[in-house]
């Protein structure tokens, strides 16, 4: 049994579970911001207050408290399942930067990191989760941003092509 599913089961008095976000940009879109730590990453976490917590680089990282909602991915038969966050109250340099990466057409990597609220300095209490952003809507009090893993249901088993070039005996004479 692992530690989350511990504390899930039974709900010890003052252990907490904390959902925290680290929104990440391969461009510049969130370079020079003051909630991204100088790293290109906005750190947020569902919280009320802001926390520090050790990654599992070992690197200590700020994260900032949001109202963060989630919603579970709906069942249907695309092969691909979008998992949304809904962040609420967000500072207008998180939403411009988020609207930036949006735009700039850079890979947006979001990361889920949950960790227990008495033991931030041990780590995440589980691995971490990482998906790529495939969309968001910023408006001025909220931001909501669908993330999904990839599209399984479409993706060719071999991914090498075999084709006349590559293998000149799967030519027709």
């Amino acid at each position: 049994m692992t530690i989350i599913n511990e504390i899930y089961a039974s709900a010890p008095f003052g252990e907490e579970i904390v959902l925290t976000l680290t929104i990440s940009h391969s461009g510049d879109a969130f370079q020079g911001l003051a909630i991204s730590d100088g790293d290109r990453a906005i750190r947020l976490a569902r919280s009320y207050r802001d926390l520090t917590a050790v990654e599992e680089s070992g690197e200590y990282k700020t994260y900032m408290a949001a109202p963060i909602a989630i919603q579970r991915p709906e069942r249907n038969v695309q092969g691909r399942q979008n998992l949304s966050f809904q962040i609420d109250n967000v500072s207008g340099e998180a939403l411009a930067a988020l609207q930036a990466a949006q735009e700039s057409g850079g890979i947006v990597t979001v990361t889920v990191r949950v960790y227990r609220w008495n033991a931030l300095s041990s780590g995440p209490a589980e691995a971490p989760i990482s998906m790529r952003m495939v969309g968001a809507r910023v408006t001025r009090q909220s931001a909501r941003i669908d993330c999904a893993f990839g599209d399984l249901a479409n993706v060719n088993w071999n991914r090498t092509k075999y084709t006349a070039t590559l293998a000149p005996g799967l030519r027709y004479w």
